[in-house]
């Protein structure tokens, strides 16, 4: 025999009936062929080979329709992967992914699409009961039954293979729309048996031993619904409680194969099972004893983004309501985008900003995608919904160009007539007939999801979850009614205060749950993208210390990354940047669920040589510029969890080494990019003496104490050709900044020359001190 270990064999194969009883002695004794790169394959995906014979068992009981089969076959050829930074780390699919290797067996391809439907639309923890329970009910004796971990590994590894078909829209398109407002928020699951016992009742159908099925329940007919015309190709009927048709792909004169009916489910009046071929769906309230936790009841039920509003807000209040008053809407959003234009640009300061100081700022990292004319684009690719209100986009377009004066006169109008014009309870406390939807709860909420998504990169055919975008809903409604409705802070206007809070909202500023914090390198940024396509806030590991900033995750199949993982940057725009693919996050062709910074230790402390000046002068001169090169190698280690992984950069520059975390990087990067304006005037002299460091990284206290300090304020300027040495500056200046004698700032340039930064910083020169702390002297790194 070979003493090569992938040429090990364990020879032979087992089929299993789809009619009539398993002979699980046969199966007990049956030998499985798996190489030993195969059995590290099932070692990666978490999923032992007994559960794959387990799932293959499953697979046997049912048989896939002809159109189901080429619709799972061309989502298997789609699946792609993208590398990370040196290809070290894989976003999506890999090569050796785990579901590529069940997919080489005709039967492991139909476990494949089982587990896919149940993860598009519920979480994998529902996912994993359900097929622990269809295990129970098709008959198989428990002492072959996997674990819940086990079925939880194998709906992982499925999970995201349909995401990017019409599954979604298929089970969208059979729900049911005249659910209240309250119920958007809570669209849930039915318990797993339930969903176990219907789906059952189609893998008969599918085995010819019945000709058709009735199931009565509500949310969870959708997806039944949804699985048996797309997987099983079978004719369906969906009705409401009084019989009048939603959908039929059946003519009217013929019997649907499966047969759904919307009610309202009494538990006391309806057992389990009506008759043989009579299924209820109850509700979610008995899973509660299995999965406490409500978020991971949620049903996924996702909206196409040019239906997305009229879905949320409802038919009769988006047309009523919204494009009724589409614009004063557009007013309003424009004014918005033309403040924050002048913001960004630093042609002006809003009152809430200059209580902060620089490394506080909310709008130094905004991209061109969410001011200006970027906004209003953003606004309409996000929503092209928004385009039939009769003027909308003029009076968006018209709010964008009006004088800055103008335009801060406006807002605060257009804020007060969407509030007049609302019949709320929160508008209008005393109204005997009202509505349930706020008209400027739904602006901020427009405002809101186009700050998020306009930072996010997705794929086009991705769409969002009906109950992500109510919680986004919910949360605005938090800030006006609770912040917004009563007198602001003094010195702020209310649209101000309001926007302020929302760009700067988590869950924690919701839900209250600071144990499940969640450090991001832009707070809110990862986490609101993440609830927008996932439905819910991600659950803080336990595994993840509340000091680690979280870089990637990954959950029912969607991954979710920074941007800095791909590559490292001082670009401020791609620092906040999330990108959204289908798939898992990949680290030698095992799979995880997050990527984190790691714990800052004594090890990363940058050994570099000591920094060198010269005097201070009042024109930068002419050779600034360092040429120092940085080269980049990036380091990944495992955690103790097995779950997560930590990453950071390795910089080697000469005579030294820099470690860099990327997302206290990708932190420190947007913190330090400053709102300036060049005036293309005064550029020539400095209004401060600077400091020009021509040499060296490490700053010790002897170079802090022989800096040029003017009025307390010494000026240090760094200044490089390689953006990666820019990267490690900024690292080591953070990791041995001067405690406890002088307050440090930091100043990312854009473009803008060294005067017109220096005269920025110096306007708001109050805040380069702390006298409140002791903090008489303060020091400015300019980059």
């Amino acid at each position: 025999m070979s003493n090569d270990p992938s040429s090990f064999l364990v020879s032979t194969n087992t089929a299993f009936p789809q009619q009539g009883q398993v002979d699980w002695v046969s199966f007990g004794n049956a030998l499985y062929s798996l190489t030993a790169s195969t059995l590290q394959r099932f070692s990666s995906a978490g999923v032992q080979p007994a559960t794959y014979a387990a799932g293959i068992a499953l697979a046997n009981r049912f048989k896939v329709g002809g159109l189901g089969e080429k619709r799972v076959d061309d989502a298997l050829q789609n699946l792609r992967g993208v590398p990370g930074f040196e290809q070290i780390l894989y976003f999506g699919f890999g090569h050796k992914s785990f579901v590529k290797l069940l997919a080489e067996d005709p039967k492991g391809t139909d476990l494949v699409a089982l587990c896919s439907c149940l993860g598009e639309m519920h979480s994998e923890t529902v996912t994993a009961w359900v097929l622990r329970e269809l295990w129970s009910i098709e008959g198989f004796p428990d002492e072959y039954k996997p674990p819940h971990s086990q079925f939880m590994a194998l709906a992982k590894a499925c999970a995201g293979v349909l995401t990017r078909t019409s599954f979604s829209n298929t089970v969208a398109g059979m729900h049911l729309q005249v659910w209240d407002d309250w119920q958007k928020s809570s669209i849930m699951v039915s318990p797993a048996a339930d969903i176990a016992r219907v789906l059952n009742g189609l893998f008969k159908i599918s085995r010819g031993e019945v000709d058709n099925i009735t199931v009565l329940g509500y949310n969870e007919c959708a997806f039944i619904a949804g699985i048996a015309q797309w997987l099983f190709n079978f004719t369906v009927r969906v009705e409401e409680e009084n019989g009048r048709l939603v959908y039929t792909n059946t003519p009217e004169h013929k019997t649907a194969q499966v047969t759904l009916r919307y009610v309202e489910v009494d538990l006391q009046r309806h057992s389990l099972l009506l008759a043989n071929t009579t299924y209820v769906l109850r509700s979610h309230t008995s899973l509660l004893i299995q999965t406490p936790d409500q978020s991971l009841l949620k049903f996924a039920l996702r909206a196409p983004w040019d239906e997305c509003l009229s879905r949320l807000f409802g038919v009769a209040d988006f047309n009523n309501r919204l494009i009724k008053n589409a614009k004063t809407f557009g007013g309003f959003l424009g004014s918005i985008a033309r403040i924050y234009a002048a913001v960004a640009k630093g042609e002006m300061e809003l009152e809430s900003e200059s209580k902060k100081s620089v490394t506080e700022s909310n709008f130094k990292y905004l991209s061109e995608t969410v001011y200006g004319r970027g906004f209003a684009q953003s606004v309409i690719s996000t929503f092209p919904e928004l385009k039939c209100g009769i003027g909308f986009l003029d009076s968006l377009d018209t709010a964008i160009g009006v004088t800055l004066d103008i335009a801060r006169r406006d807002i605060e109008f257009q804020l007060r007539s969407l509030q007049s014009l609302c019949s709320c309870l929160t508008c209008h406390p005393h109204m005997l007939k009202y509505h349930s939807r706020c008209l400027v709860v739904m602006a901020f909420t427009l405002y809101h999801l186009v700050l998020i998504v306009a930072g996010v990169e997705y794929p086009p055919d991705l769409h969002p979850t009906l109950s992500g975008l109510e919680e986004i809903y919910q949360n605005c409604t938090f800030i006006w009614g609770y912040r917004g409705i009563g007198s602001p802070p003094k010195g702020h206007q209310t649209w101000e205060y309001c926007l302020d809070q929302l760009r700067t909202l988590n869950s924690n500023d919701i839900n209250r749950r600071q144990a499940d914090e969640l450090k991001e390198p832009v707070p809110g940024s990862l986490a609101s993208a993440f609830l927008i396509f996932v439905g819910i806030w991600p659950q803080h590991s336990a595994s993840i210390n509340t000091a680690d900033i979280c870089t990637a995750l990954c959950s029912m199949g969607l991954c979710f990354y920074q941007d800095s993982l791909r590559l490292l940057s001082s670009s401020a725009e791609l620092a906040q940047k999330v990108h959204i693919i289908p798939g898992h996050i990949e680290w030698q062709d095992r799979s995880y669920d997050a990527v984190v910074d790691g714990l800052y230790h004594d090890s990363l402390i940058p050994k570099v040589p000591k920094a060198v000046f010269e005097e201070a002068v009042g024109t930068p001169p002419k050779n600034a510029l360092r040429n120092d090169k940085a080269s980049i190698t990036s380091l990944v280690t495992e955690r103790s969890t097995e779950r997560e992984v930590a990453f950071y950069y390795k910089a080697s520059i000469s005579d030294g080494t820099v470690y860099i975390q990327p997302g206290f990087s990708g932190r420190h990067i947007i913190s330090s990019t400053g709102r300036t304006s060049c005036d293309r005037i005064s550029c020539l002299s400095l209004p401060w003496p600077c400091t020009f460091i021509s040499k060296g990284w490490e700053m010790d206290k002897e170079f802090y104490d022989n800096l040029h300090y003017q009025n307390g304020i010494a000026c240090c300027v760094w200044e490089f050709r390689d953006d990666f040495a820019r990267c490690a500056a900024l690292a080591a200046l953070y990791s041995t900044r001067e405690q406890g004698k002088r307050k440090t700032t930091y100043l990312l340039r854009t473009g803008e020359c060294i005067p017109c930064c220096v005269r920025a910083l110096l306007a708001r020169d109050w805040s380069l001190v702390d006298n409140a702390r002791g903090l008489s002297e303060g020091v400015v790194h300019i980059l």
